[in-house]
């Protein structure tokens, strides 16, 4: 049987990992993330680039797997619908995109 990594993992603060798809670890991983904290979850997140006399943003991962544009209004429900869509076009793995602690 042919061994297939259907996601692989991107380190962030406080020893947590996000689960992406193998296609976009390359582009995702070019950078450093954190966790942020959010009621009884977390978000994958990174600044943006230092601009001359442009304040620094927050950029959330699950944003630009989804090609969300900084200003979109889509969140809650819709980006759930579309999340699980995209999931399910790549690898057919409900966990691509999780954040889980790191295990040893």
């Amino acid at each position: 049987m042919e061994n297939t990594q259907y996601y692989m993992e991107i380190p962030l603060t406080r020893g947590l990992v996000a689960k992406v798809s193998p296609h976009r670890f390359n582009e995702l991983n070019a950078f450093k993330w954190s966790a942020q904290p959010s009621r009884d979850t977390f978000y994958a997140f990174r600044k943006s680039a230092r601009k001359k006399g442009t304040p620094r943003v927050s950029i959330l991962m699950h944003r630009v797997i989804l090609g969300l544009e900084a200003g979109d209004p889509r969140h809650g429900t819709t980006l759930i619908g579309m999340a699980s869509t995209i999931e399910t076009e790549i690898c057919g793995r409900p966990h691509v995109g999780r954040i889980s602690r790191i295990e040893e």
